[in-house]
């Protein structure tokens, strides 16, 4: 089974204590004992199973954004802006576009143990994420991720960012990238 780095978890206590007062202690209230022990005990180093990740997320989704559809994709980028905030603001502000956009293997290597992606029909303001041999990605789970890269081109400077994700059921996972100036 598919496992997700728990380094988000760490951003998104911070973010909960921070940004969103009593919002944690409702979330632990909804959380299995179970789930409400891997949210609280998890570092930088730890991995746990995407079904996991999604009964910790939904119940945060159900808090943060309730009856919203869009609330996956809204906790993804909210999740993205904590984890690359602080030096790595700075060093994502640095850099270009491009430079990020062609390290994105890097970054999904460090949060999935399975999976790769392409970076595919890159031009000045466009680009293809494609997700190859990764068994079942949820809706859910696309959903988070592209409010992570549009957070992550928004921290690099893009500005009219529009993200496209094909889920016509093809084996490989796609997201349309483009940004304005």
């Amino acid at each position: 089974m598919v496992r997700v780095n728990t380094t988000d978890f760490v951003a998104l206590r911070n973010l909960l204590k921070e940004d969103f007062p009593g919002k944690e202690g409702e979330l632990l209230a909804r959380l299995s004992p179970q789930m409400a022990e891997i949210y609280k005990k998890t570092s930088f180093k730890d991995w746990i199973q995407i079904p996991q990740v999604i009964d910790i997320y939904q119940q945060i989704v159900d808090l943060l954004f309730p009856g919203e559809q869009d609330g996956w994709q809204k906790l993804g980028s909210l999740i993205a802006r904590r984890s690359f905030s602080g030096a790595y603001r700075i060093f994502l502000g640095a850099l270009s576009i491009d430079f990020v956009i062609k390290r994105a293997a890097n970054i999904w290597n460090a949060y999935y143990d399975q999976g790769f992606v392409e970076v595919e029909n890159i031009r000045s303001r466009s680009c293809d994420f494609v997700l190859k041999e990764f068994p079942e990605l949820p809706s859910q789970m696309r959903h988070l991720i592209t409010g992570h890269m549009t957070a992550i081109l928004e921290l690099t400077g893009a500005k009219n960012i529009t993200i496209t994700l094909d889920e016509s059921g093809a084996k490989d996972i796609k997201w349309f990238c483009r940004w304005g100036k």
